[in-house]
């Protein structure tokens, strides 16, 4: 039998072959696994994008100036906060200059912050801080007589309370000797029936009916649970961002807030439940479960949906912690 021998060059070009439909074979299995972790992961991918938009914009210092009619009171330069949009400032009491204000036309108080001038801002007045919040930015200012406990206890629980902010202005019973604001309901689903989202069927997709308007408040009020490595998130699209729900209570159920106000007409948007892995690598070894879900449309007009930006995640055990110490809301423009 004669054997075929193959030449050095002819060898070399079968070598370089391979090795190029090597390459390509590998290209294209990444291709396809892209394209089903795309598919898999959208809502997460438009969650990134829309977080680091979000980042670039944000500057590195946080520049606020308040003053009086003819001389500032408060000057300072924060370093941007990384845990969040929030800044502390102890024992500097603005409740007086604010007290007595029916707007910012009356000269009592003049805020710039990062060199422009702010034309309408809340305060969320509590009996032993006030929350000054414009632009998506928190400035928190402890009363003259706060002691080093108060500012820590006030760092610690920041997140919370700048959860529930929006929920005490609309649920007043305790501050001001009033009940909640009315509301109507809109839409109700899973009424008294649990249901489970596992690895298999971990998303829901609930289409609303109707259109939800401009400038109107509207809340999602609802029960969940999280067993496991697993967390819950809800999104509302297009109105809101995704939320990753608190997982801090495990295994019982919590009641839930989310409040939002369309920035343009939205009709027939849908609501989105999903369970996810809390940790990147590993099996999906828990279960979130819904139950008890009504939209409410509030019928009184604010005008601080003006300051409203995007949707706000609050909870109700947490809401109630801070109703006795909750005082009020204000709202000013020019």
């Amino acid at each position: 039998m004669m054997k075929y021998k193959i030449s050095g060059e002819r060898k070399q070009f079968l070598v370089k072959l391979m090795k190029e439909v090597g390459k390509g074979f590998i290209i294209l299995i990444a291709v396809v696994l892209a394209f089903k972790f795309m598919n898999w992961n959208s809502f997460k991918l438009d969650q990134t994008v829309a977080i680091a938009g979000e980042i670039s914009k944000e500057p590195s210092a946080v520049n606020l100036v308040v003053s009086g009619k003819s001389s500032p009171l408060f000057q300072k330069s924060f370093a941007y906060n990384e845990k969040g949009n929030y800044y502390i400032i102890n024992r500097f009491d603005i409740d007086g200059q604010i007290s007595d204000m029916k707007d910012m036309n009356a000269g009592n108080i003049h805020i710039t912050l990062n060199g422009q001038d702010i034309t309408s801002f809340l305060v969320f007045r509590f009996k032993r801080f006030n929350i000054l919040y414009t632009g998506g930015y928190y400035f928190a200012f402890t009363t003259a007589d706060s002691g080093i406990e108060d500012l820590v206890e006030l760092d610690r629980s920041f997140l919370d309370i700048e959860n529930s902010l929006f929920k005490l202005a609309v649920a007043r019973k305790g501050a001001e000797g009033k009940q909640e604001d009315e509301k109507e309901i809109i839409y109700q689903c899973f009424q008294g029936v649990e249901k489970e989202l596992t690895y298999g069927s971990a998303k829901i997709s609930i289409p609303l009916p109707g259109v939800f308007n401009k400038g109107k408040l509207y809340e999602i009020i609802f029960h969940y649970k999280v067993t496991g490595g697993a967390k819950a998130v809800v999104m509302l699209s297009p109105a809101s961002n995704p939320h990753e729900l608190d997982t801090v209570v495990e295994g019982s159920y919590r009641k839930v807030s989310i409040l939002f106000s369309p920035r343009e007409v939205t009709a027939s948007p849908v609501l989105y439940l999903l369970g996810r892995n809390k940790v990147k690598k590993g099996p999906f070894d828990g279960a979130v479960s819904f139950k008890d879900i009504s939209i409410y449309r509030y019928g009184q007009e604010y005008p601080w949906l003006k300051e409203f930006h995007g949707s706000h995640v609050a909870y109700f055990d947490s809401v109630d912690r801070l109703k006795e110490e909750f005082v009020g809301v204000k709202y000013f423009q020019k």
